[in-house]
């Protein structure tokens, strides 16, 4: 008989169950009547508990189970081969299916046309064999998928190709292993054989839904049981939320119909009322009750049971609840044992959990399992073997050192550091390098690199690395890892680090195995191949760990949503495209091949659209679990800054019920302390060590320093405050790339004085460059470093664009009146600077500073003598495209041509001279797009490419001074018809007095930035007047956050 128990959560299934099968154990004595109680995996030990409780409390003369048992399906097959007897078949781990399955594409190679060349990526390979194993679990043989004809060309050639696939692996499996799928079939068949369940009686609890083979036991129960009682979440009405369980209860009652199987049906739900007595009064029940319906509230009800929660970012929201948790439990409100955390991926919220819910003093279980991919010893394994096959990539070399496995202490972090300075990389770079620790690591590795070089076969190549494994004592170091964890109370740590040695050695074993035999063609080959198999190895194993705990907070997915007793739930993660998820279509099989073999009755599992419909009954369950106590909240960013919004669904579904319901935001208090608000950090820091940070005495400055703080105040405190670098890398960026040019055009313009007026070419030009570019290579940062082809094609382009530019300088200098005074000249305390830093007093609001002390050095400045008057010209060479405004002098942005005209005027007796220009002198385009055309004569319209801008005197003579009164483009100006320039209403011309404002403007922004500096006033507030935005190219960045270009 079977028996059809239906209703929603709360209404009493399980309760039901527990009780019959109690009353079952008490009246039953003989062993051939033993009963059997089927739960998912994850529920057996709490039905167990919750049996065991339940006869505890009834006050039973029998306690305990005696022989009737709780069990999961997978559990079941193996106490039915136990009993039974199985065969000499070796079980096939996990990982000896895919190196079972590589071995048979391996063998296949030649004869497949759609999955050619598959045996080369590991990730398709994993999701090969997920489709193989579904295919057993439903029946589907090779036979049949070489047979079927669907009319669609390439789905009928991807099946073909999949049958022969299926047949060569069951080919290699037969009669030498057994996975899963096999256990099962032979417990089917032991079962018809011998009846195993005539007589007895099944309950079947918390499933949604059951696979081909699941129902084929089914089958076999309801015509051997007493009675087969089966419990399903829906309350028979339709809703949309119970749509995968309607389906389930469809099809077990046609089942019982076709096997003449008397069925009936018990609908717990059918009274509206009767999970009442779960939820009591509360707004969880009106919430359970609308939640299937997605129909509004009747009336207007209290939504004090459940909290909405927006927070910053997903570190508040777990710190957020783990503040509520602690309240519940030191109130007395719930025990932990009765709180859950659900989540729709645990993998994103699981490290801040552990480091959170350790500080709080939570105990917790995450009731998920473990991927190894940030195993240390995983890390080093893989990054060895790809330091091998990609010819020691930096990126390789890091990973490995970085796990620390390898013993190298504290010179890991010096190694690191030496590496990316020096760019090494390279077998043949490596081999020269004399650095003690450098030179140790690559004999070890050079060892390993000859000893692969000698092995034939994959077999030989795993036994070298073996030997490898045993000389760096790699399971020592994990083992006393694992007791070093056990002792700072890290047990789940210490767990996975005690079984990862077996593992790795499993991999290998199955690799040798199957693979053996895999020919090999040297070292990289060896590597790469042993790279891509144990790869596609450790990806199918995952750790899971027992609660040390009974009375532990328990962290679910809400696919694993528990039954049982749960006063209070923390639904974290409720964002938009996570809750429900979206699934993409992106299987070997796609929804619309699954479609068209459906309709040839090739069953199969859910395709994605069936996925995210179930996505709604996941949604219920979590919701309608706790008593007491609901609370939703969702992050406005995630851990990377990039915003997120709200699941619509999730708040759709409150809302309905609770329209007045509101939501607790995020205190700015707390957001200003959370860990994405340094800026209220630093203010914090300031206020409370406000002596460490006052400035006193003399300040030294520069005016590059000046601007930085007028860009960003706190950019300016991490820089020049506390001092941050970059690490240093010996990658050729592009701001080397224009220090380079800068440089050169410096070393050329020396030149200058040595040829007449109008005696220069662009051939001489390059010849000049040629010549001193060894020089300025010398001193740049990447001297040492060996260039790739890449970057030193680069640097010959920007030779090729120094020679045009120092051509145009000399052009310019040629074409007016303006003499060169110097290049690169200094203005500071030293003896052999010819000009004097600038000294400033400070304002009244500091006067703990005696004096404010700019000094720097000018690329160029030039002097024009005429009518008994000096005219100064600065030039600051840009290798990017730069202006000056008004607006930017006032905003403290652009003082470095005002403080450079200054310093240069103030060596002068006042009234001897005066300001003729301040301008920038561009090299061209933008170094980032230098063309060819820069190897042969300049274009045409290469002048206006390379004309000064900033501003100029409105004068007539100091104009003709720099231009020489001809169309040359030596400054930027609207060209006339007639030849010339014009600068009719251009914001380049600037009187005197104009000139003296800004001269004032520069000098009071010097005084005012040293102002709040020596107050210690570091804001996270850049400059809204700067383009580009400073936060775009801010090495920073990543220290604040900051989003104020984006």
């Amino acid at each position: 008989m079977l028996n059809l128990v239906a209703g929603r959560t709360g209404s009493g299934k399980s309760g039901k169950c527990i009780t019959e099968f109690n009353a079952y154990i008490q009246r039953s004595g003989a062993a051939d009547a033993y009963a059997y109680f089927f739960v998912p995996e994850q529920y057996t030990m709490l039905t167990e508990r919750r049996l065991l409780d339940y006869q505890k409390a009834e006050g039973f003369k029998i306690q305990g189970l005696i022989g009737h048992e709780v069990l999961n399906f997978k559990r079941f097959s193996y106490r039915i081969l136990s009993t039974y007897g199985g065969d000499a078949t070796e079980p096939l781990c996990e990982c000896g299916k895919i190196m079972m399955l590589t071995s048979a594409l391996e063998n296949l190679s030649g004869k497949l046309k759609y999955f050619s060349g598959l045996s080369e990526r590991p990730g398709e390979i994993a999701r090969l064999l997920s489709l193989l194993e579904e295919f057993g679990k439903y029946d589907v043989t090779w036979k049949l998928l070489g047979g079927l004809e669907t009319g669609d060309v390439y789905l009928d050639r991807k099946l073909r190709d999949l049958g022969l696939i299926l047949q060569e692996y069951q080919a290699m499996k037969k009669d030498r292993f057994t996975d899963e799928n096999d256990v099962f079939e032979r417990m089917l068949n032991h079962i018809r054989k011998n009846e195993f369940f005539r007589g007895r009686s099944v309950w079947i609890d918390s499933f949604t839904g059951f696979t081909s083979k699941e129902f084929e036991l089914i089958t076999l129960m309801l015509r051997q049981c007493r009675k087969v009682t089966v419990t399903l979440c829906t309350d028979l009405r339709g809703e949309p939320a119970f749509e995968c369980t309607d389906n389930t209860f469809r099809r077990l009652k046609d089942l019982a119909e076709r096997n003449g199987i008397p069925c009936s049906v018990v609908n717990l739900s059918a009274d509206p009322e009767s999970n009442r007595s779960k939820y009591g009064n509360s707004s969880l029940f009106y919430l359970e009750q609308a939640l299937p319906t997605l129909r509004g509230a009747a009336e207007k009800r209290s939504a004090q049971q459940i909290t909405l929660a927006e927070c910053h970012g997903p570190y508040d929201e777990v710190v957020r609840c783990a503040r509520q948790i602690r309240r519940l439990h030191d109130t007395g409100s719930a025990e932990y044992r009765h709180i859950a955390v659900a989540l729709r991926n645990v993998e994103g919220y699981d490290v801040m959990i552990k480091a959170v819910f350790k500080k709080y003093g939570i105990p917790f279980y995450i009731d998920d399992k473990k991927m190894l991919d940030n195993n240390p010893l995983i890390k080093t394994i893989l990054g060895i073997l790809s330091i091998l096959a990609d010819d020691w990539q930096i990126k390789d070399v890091l990973e490995c050192l970085k796990s620390g496995i390898l013993n190298f202490g504290a010179d890991s972090d010096r190694m690191e550091n030496y590496i990316l300075k020096k760019g090494l990389r390279g077998r043949r770079r490596w081999k020269k390098e004399s650095e003690e620790f450098c030179a140790l690591f690559f004999s070890e590795l050079d060892a390993l690199t000859a000893s692969f070089s000698n092995c034939k076969t994959i077999k030989e190549v795993c036994v070298a690395f073996s030997l490898f494994f045993s000389k760096w004592e790699f399971r020592q170091t994990m083992e006393a890892l694992s007791e070093d964890l056990r002792d700072s109370s890290q047990p789940e740590l210490s767990e996975e680090y005690s079984r990862i040695w077996n593992i790795v050695m499993e991999v290998i074993e199955q690799v040798v195995l199957f693979l053996g035999g895999l020919p090999m063609h040297g070292a990289a080959d060896a590597a790469g191949k042993l790279l891509r198999l144990l790869s596609a190895g450790f990806s199918q194993y995952k750790i899971g760990f027992l609660p040390s705990s009974i009375d532990s907070v328990q962290i679910m997915n809400i696919e694993r949503s528990r039954s049982g007793e749960v006063k209070a739930l923390f639904l974290l993660g409720a964002n938009e495209g996570i809750l429900p998820s979206h699934f993409a279509d992106d299987g070997i099989l796609r929804d619309q091949e699954r479609e068209l073999l459906k309709k040839h009755r090739v069953e199969l599992a859910d395709d994605s659209g069936a996925k995210a419909s179930k996505e709604n009954y996941y949604i219920y369950a979590a919701l309608s679990l706790p008593s007491d106590f609901l609370e939703i909240s969702w992050p406005l960013e995630d851990i990377s800054g990039k915003e997120m919004k709200p699941s619509p669904v999730i708040l759709r579904k409150i809302r309905n019920v609770f329209p007045h319901i509101s939501i607790c935001r995020q205190p700015q208090a707390e957001r200003h302390l959370s860990e994405k608000s340094p800026d209220t950090a630093v203010r914090i820091a300031g206020q409370t060590n406000l002596d460490l940070l006052k400035l006193k005495g003399v300040f030294h400055t520069t005016v590059s320093r000046i601007e930085s703080y007028y860009k960003c105040p706190f950019s300016y405190l991490l820089s020049y405050g506390l001092r941050l670098r970059p690490r240093e890398e010996a990658a050729l960026e592009l701001y080397d790339l224009g220090t380079v040019l800068h440089e050169i055009v410096n070393e050329a313009s020396d030149h200058l004085f040595l040829l007449p007026r109008g005696a220069a070419d662009l051939a001489q030009c390059r010849e000049i460059v040629e010549g001193v570019y060894e020089t300025v290579a010398a001193k740049m940062r990447f001297a040492d470093t060996e260039l790739s082809g890449r970057e030193t094609h680069a640097l010959e382009r920007i030779k090729k664009y120094a020679a045009a530019a120092f051509f145009h300088v000399k052009k310019q200098l040629d074409a007016g009146s303006f003499s060169v005074c110097g290049f690169e000249v200094p203005f500071d305390d030293t003896d052999h600077s010819i000009l004097r830093p600038i000294v400033l007093k400070p304002s009244a609001e500091t006067p703990f500073l005696e004096k404010i002390s700019v000094t720097g050095r000018i690329d160029r400045y030039d002097i024009m003598e005429e009518n008994g008057k000096k005219y100064v010209r600065v030039i600051d060479y840009k290798s990017a495209p730069v202006t000056l405004s008004d607006r930017e002098i006032q905003a403290g942005i652009k003082l470095q041509l005002l403080t450079y005209l200054n310093a240069v005027l103030d060596s002068y007796p006042k009234g001897t001279a005066y300001p003729g220009g301040a301008l920038y002198f561009k090299f061209g385009d933008d170094i980032t797009t230098v063309k060819s055309h820069l190897s042969c004569a300049p274009a045409k319209d290469s002048e206006k490419q390379f004309a000064m801008n900033g501003f100029v005197l409105d004068d007539r003579c100091v104009l003709d001074g720099m231009t020489g009164g001809s169309e040359t483009g030596v400054i930027g100006g609207r060209r006339l018809s007639g030849g010339g320039l014009s600068f009719a209403g251009s914001k380049m011309l600037k009187s005197e007095e104009e000139f003296q404002t800004m001269r004032e403007w520069a000098y009071a922004n010097i005084q005012n930035a040293a102002a709040q500096i020596a107050e210690g006033n570091y804001p996270i507030a850049p400059s809204p007047y700067a383009d580009p935005p400073p936060c775009r190219y801010c090495n920073m960045r990543p220290i604040c956050a900051n989003c104020a270009d984006s």
